[in-house]
């Protein structure tokens, strides 16, 4: 090798030697920079979601961003490696990613939500916290207890119906069109409810979204007594959240009249099948007496 080859292989080592460390220091600085910033958010966040959301919640991911400032003039005396560990590395901003099960309503979520912004705002950097909603993988045994609530909600209120109907109008009232709409929530979404809304038992609740039936009721009623089943009705149901009764009125069929009319209609029938056997046998009568003259 001529020295022309060995003077450039040198210098290419020494160009090596001395700019890669610069890089990898830095990028490595950038790197603890930000776990550190990630640490310091899961650290305020996960205390917080443990205790207000641990089954609904999870935090899917903490991404931040970092801002590298280097001095604006190097010390006299000194290269840029030796300047190198001058550079200052701050958070600039932060997002947060919270997968939340859809059973958790809006109200709880934002409650959550805004309780994880103010434990954040005491960082130096604005962190946003964006929300994913999706279904949740519910313990075995939970969707029956879902529906064994909601079919005691049912019966309850087909039960007040039907003692209101035995009491006034046992043949002349019905309940018909009859609809109940219901979705599972979160036991915290459950204490921020109204009375008569959410129904609690064995670990799951159960919100009353919406009742709504029709009360049919015989026209030989008046309009008035109508009137004053459907009244009923609502008073008797009010221990229920968001019901909607109507009534409507119809011409109910009697049996007792419809037997009574078939039964006199027999009667004739067979009547009038006797005078006919009557009228044949003094006809016959007749002919006999002609035939014997």
């Amino acid at each position: 090798m001529n020295q022309t080859a060995k003077l450039f292989s040198a210098l290419t080592v020494g160009f090596l030697l001395l700019g890669s460390p610069i890089v990898t220091a830095q990028e490595s600085s950038i790197a603890q920079a930000k776990h550190r910033a990630e640490s310091q958010i899961r650290n305020l966040t996960e205390p917080v979601i443990t205790k207000y959301c641990n089954d609904s919640c999870k935090l899917l991911s903490v991404t931040v961003s970092v801002d590298v400032a280097t001095p604006e003039q190097f010390a006299p005396g000194f290269d840029e490696s030796e300047n190198t560990k001058d550079i200052l590395l701050q958070p600039s901003t932060a997002t947060i990613k919270l997968l939340i099960d859809q059973q958790v309503g809006p109200t709880a979520r934002k409650k959550i939500t805004d309780l994880l912004s103010q434990y954040l705002e005491t960082l130096d950097y604005p962190v946003k916290v964006d929300t994913q909603v999706a279904q949740f993988p519910h313990p075995v045994g939970t969707e029956n207890r879902v529906g064994e609530l909601r079919e005691k909600v049912i019966h309850q209120f087909r039960s007040t119906m039907d003692g209101l109907f035995n009491q006034f109008c046992p043949e002349q009232c019905l309940l018909a069109d009859f609809n109940v709409q219901t979705e599972a929530v979160s036991p915290e979404e459950a204490q921020n409810t109204q009375p008569g809304e959410v129904l609690t038992e064995n670990g799951v609740s159960l919100r009353i979204k919406n009742i709504t039936g029709t009360l049919l009721m015989d026209d030989a009623l008046t309009p008035e007594e109508r009137n004053n089943v459907l009244e009923m009705a609502k008073l008797k149901s009010n221990s229920f959240k968001n019901v909607d009764l109507q009534a409507k009125s119809m011409k109910f069929p009697h049996p007792e009249t419809y037997a009574q009319k078939v039964s006199r209609g027999g009667g004739a029938g067979r009547s009038l099948a006797s005078s006919q056997d009557s009228k044949d046998s003094k006809s016959d009568s007749k002919r006999t007496d002609t035939s014997a003259s």
